[in-house]
């Protein structure tokens, strides 16, 4: 493309001859259908999420009083990502290239993709340590756990330099974006026909050549296997000293126990994470020959804000009390329907 090169011309001369507007156009690949979409699904999930508060609240027993901490921060970004990702800050992206913006309220203040792609890594980041401190909390509670973290400072120290590390990576990536009109014209060279929201929208561009490209791909690889590995390793511990090193200071009943709340920790994590991965993996597995489609696109997001109210529900509906609190609100008030139907019969016959 030539130096004197103009989006609104090739927009008029190319695109609107030789692309199909209309495969771009329905409900899910529209920016106000997606983030109609995002939104009603945060909205009906934010019920759940304040329930699951209250819950770990008011319901938690004293035998589950060490893991409480855990449950509660891990709501409370479940409900914050949520609420960013739906209402503040919206991606819409061009996936499989790093290239999109934001639509929500922050973009209504004018604040740059830049800023609000930024925003949402430590949010994000924050998120995953949480799922991975609820196992740390699970491994450090067995007794004779060789590599239990015993001390608040050790944790809080441990938690922040996993969050640190992970910001540390990432923020090179973003005072080294490349040149934006350049990267869009690059852009178009291999998406010649982009959502019409490419000419209409300001585009932020990643880096998809040279050094920063595999920069950006080498770190996210690497903050996921690193954050993965300590889950895994943490998991591991419980295993080995629930099931094979058992101590016998524990009794059978506290080790029982134990076993069960690790459990319920693999149930409540990995429900909402399958509903997350799954569409994800479909999307990255599809044939590359495949026409780009803005609709799979938005549709391969919402389960990433979905997620968040499935990890509140599985708080919920995994643990015992919290259950158990749940399923009495629903049978007292049909209780309270059959009692008033019952009465209301009982005075046609007076």
């Amino acid at each position: 493309m030539t130096q004197n090169f103009s989006f609104s011309e090739y927009y008029k001369s190319s695109y609107l001859i030789n692309c199909d507007k209309k495969s771009n156009e329905n409900c899910f690949s529209s920016k106000h259908g997606f983030q109609f979409s995002a939104r009603l699904i945060s909205t009906i999930s934010l019920p759940i999420q304040l329930f699951a508060f209250f819950c770990i609240l008011k319901k938690t027993p004293k035998n589950m009083n060490s893991v409480k901490m855990s449950l509660l921060n891990l709501n409370f970004w479940y409900l914050l990502t949520g609420i960013l990702y739906a209402f503040l800050s919206t991606p819409y992206f061009f996936y499989p290239h790093l290239a999109g913006f934001y639509i929500g309220f922050l973009s209504d203040f004018e604040v740059s993709n830049a800023v609000q792609s930024f925003i949402g890594c430590p949010v994000s980041f924050a998120m995953i340590i949480s799922i991975m401190s609820l196992f740390e909390n699970r491994s450090s509670l067995i007794i004779n756990n060789i590599f239990s973290i015993k001390k608040a400072r050790t944790r809080i120290l441990w938690i922040s330099g996993n969050f640190l590390a992970c910001m540390g990576l990432v923020t090179p990536i973003y005072l080294n974006l490349p040149d934006q009109e350049i990267g869009k014209k690059d852009l178009l060279k291999e998406l010649p026909c982009p959502p019409v929201s490419f000419f209409t929208e300001s585009i932020l561009i990643f880096a998809f050549s040279g050094f920063w490209e595999t920069y950006s791909t080498t770190v996210i690889i690497l903050v996921n296997t690193i954050l993965l590995f300590q889950t895994l390793f943490f998991s591991t511990c419980c295993l080995y000293y629930l099931l094979y090193a058992k101590s016998n200071h524990v009794s059978s009943e506290t080790r029982r126990l134990q076993i069960r709340s690790f459990f319920a920790t693999v149930l409540q994590t990995t429900i909402p994470i399958m509903c997350l991965l799954i569409p994800t993996i479909i999307f990255m597995l599809k044939n590359d020959n495949e026409q780009f489609s803005q609709t799979k696109n938005n549709l391969t997001f919402l389960p990433a804000i979905l997620h968040k109210g499935i990890g509140s529900l599985c708080i919920i509906l995994v643990h015992y009390p919290y259950r158990k609190f749940l399923f009495s609100l629903i049978y007292c008030e049909r209780n309270k329907k059959t009692i008033v139907k019952v009465s209301h019969c009982s005075a046609q016959h007076f």
